[in-house]
């Protein structure tokens, strides 16, 4: 530890057989060995009762014992025998030890005072009545013409002359009535007159009176706060109730001939030290006159900075240095520090008249010059780097003044300065702070440059127009508002997300295939003969036995299985077609609803809409919850009260709301993965998701069953998901012997305009003319009639066949190639692959389709949350009504998301609205 650092103690901290060690500034015992205990004040040793002083050594006392019948006489220098065995005089009589010439009696001698004395505290002289105030004294008699006589005591009345003789002064209040108190009428008045005189009993009964009235503003309360400078605190001072953001000095004051006058906080003029606040900087000027500081005593003070470290209160010296005219008061490196300063001094400004006759000097009757601090600073320097926060060991520079003999006689007014100044040389701090917003600025326009331009290259648009300056301008402003916590441009994000997430294009892939049985009509029907049925089947030339429909599906499951283990696409099995066929096989005016097969059954579209009512949900799906972030903001704000830290200028305090890191790091890794388990979901119930967020790009989730089939019974379920995890069967990637399900879409233009075609015709059939009365059209009854759902179901299957045979490399003109990203294309979101010709699936790892839902834009729904709670609490002040208009606009914009996700899914999914959930 540092050697200027030591732990605090004082006079009063001392034990009673300890005196403190002014040199140390610590407590000491005193060795009873040698007869000595510690003095009255505690600041030294000396001899006990029983012993007397016969000289010093080491700065401590030598005792000796008195002999048997002896006690130590008043001055401690000398032993005297009592009087018949006595060795107290009456409370009349004066004690005498010596005689007139000071030699030392035989004994102790009691003398009574005369009439109208009364004796002194240390019984050594009498005093006259009418000189101090006394309490019945027995030679004295109280004049009742200029005293008053109150408990014993003799009272000058002109003291009390200020007493408020009224019936409230005596008067407490309590919650019934209030009561003209007897104890106050006796004991209120001497409590008050002697707390004047500075006396400290009396200081305590006056505040324990104050105490019973329960410190109302009453009369009492404020008698005990008009005695200044009482050596009882009851009251806190406003300056003294912080304790973390004040700097606390104590000051040690030692007189001219070196003698340790007192250990307390600073009383300086015009209160100087007594609130320095960290981090506040101050700078005022105080006026005193020039008779002031001549009442004042030449003091020599030295100072500490105090404070608490493991429950101990440690002190710190503070070094002064005495600044020269001219100097500058922040370098001081190589100037030299002492540790004592003074406030003036009329002492060494006393010339010296020399007396030639005698040969002496003489005292000049007048002072010539008179030396007073002009300047007090301290300068605060602050710690940088890890120790950022904290302080260096203060510094006091002070400027002297000095006034002459003509300004001292013309009692002039003198001007200190005070400054208190916080430094922190890190003066570079300014321009590296325009340096790195100027960076952060740079980069964010190159970022808003790239995601423009691949804003163009996703939607095949590179020409620049209005719409592509929108969008640069909304993310300059989103990647600049970012940057400098400009949270109010999260609105336009918040605008550009609802707008680009409108009308997204999305599908599920069925892979289900239809189960081929025999015509229920023509051998299950309750008209067919059972005579006819066997014959049929019998006759059917050829001998296998017959079968029942269920033995049909179940061989016609095993034998898909088989298919599927083997990882046979339709690209093993079907013929490539070229773009002309293309466009014959997949007219929507071709329908393959027209020609039923009645050897195949109908797949259920129930799964379908399993995964589009789970895409509902994940749609408004976060990664927090935003219930319980706001009901934990306003825990930590209103009931812990963090809101209260703000009110202090020098403190920081973080406030860390963990709950999007435990949704991240915890609980998605070990709990529940929303995004996984749509995947899951999806490869569960032989569905593929196809999304296009922008006209050419988009993702790809691949939910194929790699058993071919889903729809089956529990048990059969349960068997497929055992095989999966014991790896009896092939894995679920796209490409065989992979896992990658997700990947990222590239489409090229011929792709887009045909799968656009699918919707343009289906839009034409939907918007044709309808039977039903135009006035009754739009009824809710009716708004299903009024559509061709033969015609859309149609559309749908054509659809769903076109995807999966593209996705299984049936097309010669229109194919896709799998790939990895790049890194930079990772890090910038930016595509380089050209796709005119082939589409692009790049394999992707990180739920990238969590973009066209809320899960994948927090940061984009916490800015807006952080910019709406800020606004209103600007505006309100109030952090309850804040957190609850946050609260019901973002469940306001969920709504909205949901809404139009709705609305959005059943239109491009071709599926019915009503049965979605």
């Amino acid at each position: 530890m540092n050697n200027e650092i030591f732990e605090l103690s004082r006079p009063s901290f001392c034990k009673n057989d300890e005196y403190f060690d002014t040199k140390y500034f610590s407590c000491r015992k005193c060795n009873i060995f040698e007869f000595l205990e510690p003095s009255t004040d505690h600041l030294q040793c000396v001899c006990n009762k029983f012993s007397k002083t016969i000289g010093f050594k080491n700065g401590n006392p030598i005792c000796k014992k008195c002999d048997y019948n002896q006690i130590v006489t008043t001055d401690g220098k000398d032993c005297i025998v009592c009087k018949n065995n006595t060795c107290k005089c009456s409370s009349n009589e004066i004690l005498m030890e010596r005689n007139l010439d000071g030699t030392l009696l035989n004994n102790i001698k009691c003398l009574p005072c005369p009439k109208d004395t009364y004796p002194s505290k240390e019984n050594s002289k009498c005093l006259p009545c009418n000189n101090l105030d006394n309490r019945n004294q027995r030679n004295c008699i109280c004049p009742m013409a200029s005293h008053v006589k109150i408990q014993g005591y003799c009272l000058n009345k002109d003291n009390l002359s200020d007493w408020p003789d009224v019936k409230s002064t005596y008067t407490i209040k309590f919650q019934s009535e209030n009561i003209d108190s007897y104890y106050l009428r006796t004991k209120l008045q001497a409590a008050m007159y002697f707390c004047k005189n500075k006396d400290k009993m009396s200081c305590e009964h006056l505040s324990h009176i104050c105490v019973l009235s329960l410190y109302v503003n009453s009369i009492q309360c404020a008698l005990f706060m008009q005695t200044h400078m009482a050596p009882v605190k009851l009251f806190y001072n406003k300056d003294e109730t912080s304790l973390n953001n004040t700097l606390n000095f104590t000051m040690a004051t030692f007189s001219l001939e070196g003698k340790l006058l007192e250990i307390d906080s600073p009383n300086m003029p015009c209160h100087f030290l007594t609130n320095v606040r960290f981090g506040v900087n101050l700078n005022k000027k105080c006026i005193i006159t020039v008779k002031d500081l001549l009442n004042m005593e030449v003091k020599f003070i030295q100072l500490y900075l105090t404070f608490k470290e493991e429950e101990k209160v440690l002190s710190h010296a503070v070094p002064i240095y005495i600044k020269k005219e001219y100097e500058n008061d922040y370098d001081i490196s190589d100037t030299q520090l002492v540790r004592k300063f003074f406030l003036m001094d009329n002492i060494s400004g006393i010339k010296a008249l020399p007396n030639f006759v005698t040969g002496t000097f003489l005292k000049k009757s007048n002072l010539s010059v008179l030396r007073y601090m002009k300047s007090f600073t301290l300068l605060v320097n602050i710690q940088s780097g890890k120790a950022r926060g904290k302080i260096y060991p203060p510094i006091v520079i002070i400027e002297y003044g000095e006034l002459m003999e003509q300004q001292i006689s013309r009692n002039v007014d003198v001007t200190i300065n005070y400054k208190v100044t916080f430094a922190l040389k890190e003066n570079h701090i300014n321009t590296n702070t325009q340096i790195f917003i100027g960076i952060l600025s740079s980069i964010a326009i190159i970022n808003s440059a790239l995601k423009t331009w691949t804003y163009c290259k996703k939607n095949y648009g590179c020409t620049p127009n209005a719409t592509v300056s929108l969008w640069f301008f909304i993310y300059v402003m989103g990647a600049i508002g970012n940057t400098l916590i400009i949270a109010s441009i999260s609105i336009v994000e918040i605008m550009g997300f609802i707008y680009q997430h409108w009308d997204i294009h999305i599908f599920f892939i069925d892979w289900e295939q239809p189960k081929i049985t025999r015509n229920s009509s023509k051998y299950d029907s309750p008209y067919t003969s059972f005579r006819k049925l066997y014959t049929n089947i019998l006759t059917g030339g050829n001998n296998e036995n017959p079968k029942a429909p269920s033995e049909i599906i179940a061989a016609k499951r095993n034998k898909t299985f088989k298919k599927t283990s083997k990882r046979n696409t339709h690209s093993q099995i079907c013929k490539p077609v070229e773009q002309e066929e293309l466009q014959v096989t997949y007219s929507i005016s071709k329908s393959s609803m027209q020609e039923p097969n009645d050897n195949q059954l109908s797949v259920s579209i129930w799964r379908v809409y399993l995964v589009a009512n789970e895409w509902l949900k994940l749609l408004t799906k976060r990664k927090i919850n935003i219930s319980l972030q706001i009901i934990s903001t306003l825990l930590v704000l209103e009931v812990i009260g963090v809101k209260y830290w703000s009110l202090a200028i020098p403190e920081i305090t973080i406030t860390e709301h963990p709950n999007y890191l435990i949704s991240i790091i915890f609980y998605e890794r070990f709990i529940k993965d929303q995004m996984q388990q749509f995947v899951d979901l999806c490869s569960i119930a032989n569905i593929s998701v196809f999304i296009l967020e922008y006209n050419y790009y988009g993702f790809y989730i691949h939910g194929r069953s790699v058993h071919g089939f889903s729809d089956t019974d529990l048990f059969t379920l349960i068997n497929n998901l055992k095989n999966e995890e014991n790896q009896l069967c092939a894995h679920r990637g796209l490409v065989p012997g992979t896992i990658e399900q997700n990947f990222i879409v590239s489409v090229t233009q011929t792709f887009r305009i045909f799968y656009e075609k699918f919707y343009t015709e289906k839009n034409f059939v939907n918007s044709s003319p309808s039977s039903i009365p135009i006035t009754n059209r739009f009824l809710k009854k009716n708004i299903y009639t009024s559509m061709d759902w033969n015609q859309i179901c149609n559309t749908r299957i054509k659809l769903n066949q076109f995807l999966c045979e593209f996705l299984d490399h049936c097309f010669k003109d229109e194919d896709y190639i799998i790939k990895e990203q790049h890194l930079i294309e990772k890090l910038c979101d930016i595509l380089y692959t050209n796709t005119n010709k082939t589409s692009v699936f790049y394999i992707d790892n990180d739920y990238s389709f969590s973009q066209v839902i809320l899960y994948g834009n927090e940061w984009l729904m916490g800015t807006f949350e952080i910019t709406i709670f800020l606004f209103v609490l600007t505006l309100y002040d109030n952090y309850v009504l804040a957190a609850t208009v946050t609260f019901i606009l973002s469940q306001l914009f969920i709504v909205i998301i949901k809404y139009s996700g709705r609305k959005n899914l059943s239109s491009k999914t071709l599926l019915d609205e009503r049965f979605l959930m």
